[in-house]
């Protein structure tokens, strides 16, 4: 439930006749999509984390943004690998990464896996998002898509896999407010989901 447009009734009195919203906002939780019952006999992706992180050089000007993806994963008990494929079609930059999964337990839950990987983009090839106020007349705040997608590795002859709870599982991650980066993720399990990251 938003409540940040709602004053805090247990303020002093002031707060009655005070012009400012002093309500908290608390952010959203809970269930965020449609429930589902999923089999799995190979690795599969569920969810993505971005982080950003500006790194300025010493020794010259310019600066490079280091784009952290967290992938999270449902692994069978003895384990899987896959290729991991980080896309951001905008600016043209891809990057894979062969990945060896044990399941594990995340947070409470067993048989899961995180895997990472990290995309150095300079800075000259990006536009900062800027607020509302700081942008130019007629101009919109710049953000950037970034696709996650996970294919397991081709099964072994006595794997008995079938071929519909293989992969490749894609996750897309929608542009979000600065205030709210990366916390856009579907994660169902897709052969092509809709999603994107801002900068």
């Amino acid at each position: 439930v938003d409540v940040s447009s709602k004053c805090c009734c247990c303020c002093c009195c002031c707060c009655v006749c005070c012009p400012r919203d002093w309500g908290p906002a608390f952010a959203h939780a809970g269930v965020t999509g449609p429930v589902q019952l999923l089999g799995f006999n190979r690795a599969t992706l569920i969810g993505a984390l971005v982080h950003q992180q500006a790194i300025k050089s010493s020794s010259s000007s310019s600066s490079t943004f280091l784009l952290h993806v967290t992938a999270h994963l449902l692994v069978p008990e003895a384990g899987d690998g896959g290729l991991l494929t980080v896309h951001l079609p905008d600016l043209k930059i891809q990057q894979q990464q062969q990945v060896s999964l044990t399941a594990v337990t995340v947070a409470g839950n067993p048989l899961q896996a995180l895997t990472n990987m990290t995309l150095e983009i300079p800075a000259g090839k990006v536009e900062l998002w800027q607020s509302r106020g700081l942008l130019q007349p007629g101009s919109k705040p710049v953000m950037y898509h970034v696709i996650v997608s996970f294919e397991p590795s081709p099964p072994t002859p006595s794997e008995t896999a079938t071929a519909d709870s293989e992969g490749p599982y894609q996750l897309d991650i929608a542009p979000a407010a600065a205030d709210a980066a990366a916390s856009g993720v579907d994660r169902r399990p897709s052969s092509s989901s809709s999603s994107s990251s801002s900068s």
